[in-house]
Order: structure tokens, then sequence, then C-alpha cells
């Protein structure tokens, strides 16, 4: 099969399946060094190995664009990287080491808070913020 001629749109099971492989291995490269995506198309297939070096090279754009996004935030809330004093990353890109990296440098070396059960504290957000909307926010919170 030729793989650099492959129109993966047009097949809806296939972009799945790429998705699917893609997502594993992004969580397989947050604590390892490389990983292989295996695909099977049709009746063909083909793996690719993939390093976290060509992960973090592939998706330097949307990494800065994340640093962009915490500036904005700051921005609103009249503040700057200084004024914080305690950072808590939460959701799965926050696992991705050099998401980690950038965070981390972007608040002058200001070590992250890792004590916090990060999968907790996104369903207690939800959970107040479902309370919120609907009036029924509890002193256990």
């Amino acid at each position: 099969m030729d793989t650099e001629n492959i129109d993966i749109n047009s097949k809806v099971k296939w972009k799945a399946k790429l998705e699917a492989e893609c997502e594993a291995a992004k969580i397989i490269l947050t604590a390892a060094q490389q990983t292989e995506l295996v695909l099977e198309l049709g009746e063909d297939g083909f793996t690719i190995e993939i390093t976290r070096s060509t992960f973090e090279d592939l998706n330097r754009k949307n990494f800065a664009r994340s640093i962009e996004v915490i500036d904005e935030t700051l921005k609103q809330a009249k503040m700057k990287p200084s004024d914080i004093n305690e950072i808590v990353m939460v959701g799965g890109t926050s696992r991705i080491p050099k998401i980690k990296e950038l965070v981390q440098k972007h608040f002058d070396g200001k070590q992250l808070n890792v004590t916090i059960n990060a999968d907790e504290a996104i369903a207690k957000g939800a959970a107040l913020m479902a309370a919120s909307k609907i009036g029924t926010l509890s002193q256990e919170f």
C-alpha cells in the first residue's frame, strides 16, 4: 500500500481508527520515549514508529496555543504570571511532559502542584459548575 497517498478523510472508519491510535500514542508518549501506531486500513495495514520528540515537533503550534490561552486568561483577570501562587493542571493534555515544561517555564520555573488528583479535580469542578447552574451548591464542596 502506498502510505503517502491515502485519502483517509473519505474513509470514516479508517479516520476513526487513526484518531483512536493517535490518542493511544499520545497517552503512551506521556511516559515512554517512543511507540508505534498500527493502522489496519481495509485489507492492508502498516506500522509507524513515533517518538516523543516527533510528537512534540508535530504539536509545537498546539502547545504554543496553550500558552496563548493562559496569557489570554491572565489578561482577562488583569493578572500576570508572577501573580500566580500555585499551578494545578488538570485534563489529559496536562499529562504531556512538554506542556508541563512550557507551563512551568512560562511561570518562571514555579513548580507544578502534582499532589492534587487531577481527575478528581475535574469531577469536582464539573459538579460545582452543574450545581451552580441549577442553584443547589452544597457546603460539602
